[in-house]
């Protein structure tokens, strides 16, 4: 395969890998962008609407990166039974376990794929599929998305590793040094999954504290599901515009959902529920338990709300709010 360069010159592409990509046209996605609404629109609905309109068998889903994983939707994805998912798995620790578990997933791209056992055995009995690549080749890919550029040079999966072998990358000579480079194709997710502290109505959210990349997911995706602890005024929002991490025009719906990031944390919000977290891992590092920890936890409760007030309950909300705020403190300008 060559590209053109200059007249009587051309790119010779040296290596290829051999992983699946999920394109999208450049053109298409510029036109997807450019026809969405910049109306102001109440954008609020509940995680059952948000996920059965915006999430549809087959598509390449993002999920919010640890430590803010958006467990109330990942949750409702399983008990929606969606299918044949593909997933963006960069710096996952804990939501690609639940989707494998619900038997959503078809396939990831990997950067990391979880610490779950259960998500290491589907991978090692090729029950789904895998591309490897590493956290800063996607985390690349995500950004030449949200640039809207068909690719980007970089110089990771390293030429000569596996992991180029088994990714999508290609390699070529630098038109400009004469030494190899890798092309990453830009990632357009069908869908993005990010959990916020605050948002308004109209979908302009606040993120406080770490974070990794949520901005550029946000802008690559078609479309994104924003996962709020709070509703506030959008008077805040014009406000203190600065403190803006996502814009609304990206936005295509707003799910409350207080606690929604459990068991995990929400930075200055609560703190990870150990005790949760450590019957997940040990529910799920048992092939015959895992469908046990799906009936308690998602699929005998109706919504976040339900699991929030039947499996968690008041008095441990407030511990691990009080536990936040004694060892990180408030986030909040």
């Amino acid at each position: 395969m060559n590209v053109k360069k200059e007249v009587g010159e051309y790119i010779k592409v040296l290596k290829s890998g051999s992983g699946k990509i999920h394109w999208v046209d450049p053109y298409e996605f510029r036109e997807h962008v450019l026809k969405k609404s910049r109306d102001f629109e109440d954008k609020i609905m509940d995680e059952q609407e948000a996920i059965s309109k915006f999430v549809k068998n087959g598509d390449y889903i993002i999920t919010e990166r640890s430590p803010r994983d958006p467990l109330a939707l990942t949750r409702e994805v399983v008990r929606q039974k969606k299918r044949n998912l593909w997933l963006c798995s960069i710096f996952q620790l804990v939501v690609p376990s639940f989707l494998v578990a619900g038997g959503c997933l078809k396939g990831m791209d990997v950067g990391y794929p979880d610490i779950a056992r259960n998500v290491w055995r589907a991978i090692e009995s090729n029950k789904i599929e895998v591309s490897e690549w590493n956290n800063d080749a996607l985390a690349m890919r995500l950004l030449a998305g949200s640039l809207n550029i068909p690719f980007i040079p970089w110089y990771t999966p390293t030429i000569g590793t596996d992991t180029l072998e088994k990714s999508g990358a290609k390699v070529i000579d630098d038109p400009y040094t004469g030494r190899p480079i890798t092309l990453l194709p830009a990632l357009h997710p069908d869908v993005c999954i990010i959990s916020v502290h605050q948002a308004d109505k109209y979908g302009n959210a606040r993120i406080f504290g770490p974070s990794v990349l949520h901005h550029e997911a946000a802008l690559a995706s078609q479309k994104v599901i924003v996962q709020a602890e709070e509703i506030i005024p959008h008077e805040e929002f014009r406000r203190r515009p600065s403190l803006t991490t996502i814009p609304y025009f990206v936005v295509d719906a707003v799910v409350v959902a207080p606690f929604g990031c459990h068991f995990k944390t929400m930075p200055g919000r609560y703190w990870t529920d150990i005790k949760a977290f450590l019957e997940w891992y040990s529910y799920m590092a048992e092939e015959d338990k895992t469908e046990e920890y799906l009936e308690k936890y998602i699929y005998s409760v109706s919504s976040h709300q339900e699991y929030l007030e039947k499996r968690v309950g008041i008095r441990r909300l407030l511990e691990l709010q009080f536990l936040e705020r004694e060892y990180r403190g408030e986030y909040y300008l």
